[in-house]
């Protein structure tokens, strides 16, 4: 993703500045309900004759779970991708799992655990779960929708970049969230 070139190119170009493994991203580089089984084999040939491996899958959908409107097809796309990242061998998905509410009642909060509870259980039974990139919100706000969930169901991509950015600190993220934390992007950000 980040080396802005086709796909073949960019695995081509990890490939020869020694990366071991890549990040693919589903939405526009391979699409999960897109792909058969050919295709697939093919990507995964493509990886194989150049030493990569899939770290984690990219998969970030327009609005997160917390949001109604379209929910069923994110979630089933989510599911999709989900099963992807296993059928390339990989183990997280990384999306942003929406706003985790100030409060922990109420319909938002049940509708964003229960999406998650959902995935979670999707996830457990194929062997690829979710991570909840951060920045939308402090590490400690995260923690307590991780808490409110079975241990394994949702993990964290510490993004320390989008922390920056949006004003929150990723140490604090990192010291309230580090058990959960699974995939950390190398990006850069600067705060006008």
């Amino acid at each position: 993703t980040c080396l802005q070139l086709p796909f073949t190119q960019a695995l081509h170009t990890a490939a020869a500045l020694g990366a071991e493994a890549v990040e693919i991203d589903a939405r526009r580089e391979i699409r999960p309900g897109e792909l058969s089984r050919t295709g697939l084999r093919q990507v995964r040939k493509m990886l194989e004759d150049r030493n990569l491996r899939v770290c984690a899958l990219r998969f970030h959908t327009r609005r997160g779970y917390d949001v109604s409107a379209d929910l069923e097809r994110r979630v089933e796309a989510t599911k999709q991708a989900l099963r992807l990242a296993h059928d390339l061998g990989c183990s997280i998905v990384v999306n942003q799992v929406g706003q985790v509410p100030a409060d922990s009642t109420g319909e938002a909060w049940d509708q964003l655990r229960a999406v998650l509870l959902d995935l979670g259980d999707y996830g457990q039974r194929i062997g690829a779960l979710l991570a909840a990139e951060t920045g939308s919100e402090e590490g400690a706000a995260l923690a307590r929708l991780l808490a409110a969930l079975p241990v394994g169901y949702l993990t964290v991509n510490l993004n320390p970049g989008r922390l920056l950015v949006n004003g929150f600190s990723p140490r604090e993220a990192l010291e309230a969230l580090g058990p959960h934390v699974v995939h950390v992007p190398a990006t850069d950000a600067m705060r006008d």
